[in-house]
């Protein structure tokens, strides 16, 4: 049951991240919903579903994101390597670590693929600082707004399927 419940939140994840419209104020950033996903499993999961969760997700976001490939695959590797390794420091079910790591991840992912991409020639590439500050600070606004709804959910989920017990996270 974690690999279907992991598929199908990270399918979701990934269709809902694409489909809604972008925060206009920030050059159309949108809400890292995939990344909350993949930092879920790193704190609250086995290993080997936070590894499978960052490689699964960051395929399906390059692909229809049209990130170069791996930009997001690496990216996301990283994240859940740093939060699974770090684990034992930091508290899983507060509301100020799902806070903490909404703002600190969305503004390091906005910063790596924007840098991957503005390595890239034509339209996409050749992005100015200022506009990778720009999207940096969206991202990190939205990762932290949509973090702790993300978090609660998954648990939610994993609860449903059997594969967290309650005492393991209160809620």
């Amino acid at each position: 049951m974690n690999l279907i419940v992991m598929l199908i939140a990270i399918i979701t994840a990934v269709l809902a991240e694409s489909a809604m419209p972008g925060w206009g104020h920030f050059l159309r950033v949108k809400a890292p919903l995939l990344m909350g996903v993949v930092i879920y499993y790193a704190l609250c999961r086995p290993p080997w579903l936070a590894v499978a969760a960052a490689v699964a997700g960051g395929i399906l976001n390059d692909a229809l994101c049209g990130l170069p490939p791996g930009c997001s695959v690496i990216t996301l590797s990283l994240f859940a390597a740093l939060f699974r390794r770090n684990r034992g420091f930091l508290f899983g079910e507060r509301l100020s670590t799902h806070l903490a790591a909404g703002a600190l991840a969305g503004v390091v992912f906005a910063l790596l693929t924007g840098a991957g991409v503005a390595l890239l020639p034509g339209p996409g590439g050749g992005r100015v600082p200022e506009q990778l500050a720009a999207r940096a600070v969206g991202t990190g606004l939205l990762g932290m707004a949509t973090f702790p709804p993300v978090f609660r959910i998954m648990l939610r989920l994993d609860r449903m399927a059997g594969n967290a017990r309650p005492e393991e996270f209160p809620a």
